[in-house]
């Protein structure tokens, strides 16, 4: 959409808008908006992919912290996981989802993996190893036989024990990933793996280049054909201001605006975590520094159409069910992504 010229190029307001300033903002997630040297988006809120586990865990598994903080060292623990436990169908590295394309998005979305380079309109030179170790991971919990209709209770069921800290306390999972976007989620997962006695360790999922990729939840851009340009960009440096990206006092506390995610402005990161936190991090001032740190070393952000996803999981599927091989479904996949960017 970007390429098409349907957007303005935001970056002739900022020039010219004195009270503006990018840096008050969490680059790696707002340069998502940048297509050709040219800022056409702008992210209003995102989501980093938190991981739950505890410390029992990782002690019962032979698992330290240092093997989380890179891709291949997460690949690996994951791997270990899901062959020492291959017997019991109800353990898996991650929640099992028992839907296919949930549990592919839950796992793609912050790879960091990118099937497509947007600047030439080609199909990226994608790692293919690394490709594969993501889909290796999907295939892992891969449903045969997947009941739709009943995946949204077992969706839901799943949600539930997950937020609880029930699957980890019962060691279902290894790492918890519900779609945690708001601290206020985290916050009930905190504090349920508390009440179970258990040593709540959270950490962000590293992509392919060990860094940290957000996905963007909501965002904002003005069209050419705006018949009134100067407006909508003083709308949108509302919809970026601390009273937005903060939220507003009431009944004594604060109430956020945003509608699911974490705010871009980097002074409103941490009033919101506290807030979502219900005082549970006040006396905490360590783990609360390091959920703000996570929030703000965003290296890179990304949105990803649905139709990827569903690219990848119409290719890969013969591969998970064990009807085609690797390099036959990939040469698939790419021989897809290279007619859908011809389009």
């Amino acid at each position: 959409m970007m390429s098409t010229g349907i957007f303005i190029n935001l970056n002739h307001f900022i020039a010219y808008d004195d009270e503006f300033n990018l840096d008050d903002y969490v680059r790696g997630v707002m340069d998502a908006g940048v297509f050709r040297g040219r800022r056409y988006i702008m992210p209003i809120e995102y989501a980093i992919p938190i991981m739950t586990t505890t410390q029992e865990m990782l002690d019962a598994e032979g698992i330290t912290p240092a093997d989380l903080r890179t891709f291949d060292g997460f690949i690996r623990v994951a791997k270990q996981f899901n062959e020492r436990h291959s017997g019991n169908p109800d353990r898996s590295f991650l929640i099992n989802w028992h839907f296919n394309f949930n549990t592919l998005f839950h796992t793609f979305r912050n790879s960091g993996i990118e099937l497509i380079d947007y600047n030439t309109n080609t199909v990226a030179a994608i790692d293919k190893q690394r490709f594969q170790n993501v889909m290796d991971l999907v295939k892992a919990m891969y449903v045969q036989n997947e009941d739709r209709e009943a995946s949204s209770a077992i969706i839901g069921e799943a949600f539930s024990v997950g937020l609880s800290g029930q699957g980890l306390m019962e060691q279902r999972w290894l790492f918890n990933n519900t779609r945690r976007i708001t601290g206020l989620l985290l916050f009930n997962e905190y504090r349920g793996v508390l009440g179970y006695g258990l040593t709540p360790l959270i950490f962000t999922f590293p992509d392919v280049n060990d860094g940290l990729t957000a996905e963007i939840i909501q965002f904002a851009a003005i069209p050419q054909a705006s018949p009134n340009q100067i407006n909508a960009w003083n709308f949108m440096r509302i919809l970026l201001s601390a009273d937005i990206q903060g939220g507003h006092a009431d009944y004594g506390y604060s109430l956020p605006y945003l509608r699911l995610g974490l705010p871009v402005l980097k002074r409103s990161i941490r009033p919101t975590i506290k807030r979502d936190h219900f005082g549970l991090l006040d006396d905490d001032e360590e783990r609360l520094n390091k959920y703000v740190e996570m929030s703000i070393n965003v290296d890179s952000a990304q949105i990803i159409p649905r139709i990827l996803i569903e690219f990848i999981l119409d290719e890969m599927t013969p591969y998970f069910r064990g009807t085609r091989t690797f390099d036959d479904a990939f040469a698939r996949l790419v021989n897809r992504l290279e007619i859908y960017v011809s389009e």
